[in-house]
């Protein structure tokens, strides 16, 4: 239950799976809104061939991962993100994981750092709220 409270706190879970484009706005929304410096290293996956029959190249889009950081700009609490990928659709982007220390409670991380995991999270259901998701 410990391990599942860190979890739930550290974890934000979107209301719906978004794009590799999509998500990319939510993090400019983030940005613009929290505010904070977002730095981001982007992983995408396809496969690309040829198609006999239509006689064209083919791209199929695959797994997309982002990782990176976030920084409040009003208090400079930063802490270290990955994606969550869909379950039915590797390219789409169900949520966003901070970094949790092995072997930590929820209380043992920083104060400031679990008041950033909260700040994001707001912002993200700002997000989906004005966007009508």
């Amino acid at each position: 239950m410990i391990l599942d409270k860190l979890l739930e706190e550290s974890t934000i879970e979107f209301s719906r799976s978004l794009s590799l484009e999509e998500t990319n706005e939510l993090l400019d929304y983030i940005t613009k809104i929290l505010p904070a410096k977002i730095d981001t290293k982007t992983e995408v996956c396809s496969i690309k061939y040829y198609d006999k029959k239509s006689k064209s190249f083919q791209k199929k889009l695959g797994t997309v991962n982002i990782s990176g950081t976030i920084r409040d700009d009003n208090n400079y609490n930063f802490d270290s993100f990955t994606t969550k990928n869909s379950h039915i659709n590797t390219s789409k982007i169900s949520g966003i994981c901070f970094q949790i220390i092995p072997g930590y409670e929820l209380e043992e991380h920083r104060l400031e750092v679990r008041q950033l995991w909260r700040d994001v999270r707001k912002q993200v259901d700002n997000y989906f709220s004005e966007k009508g998701i």
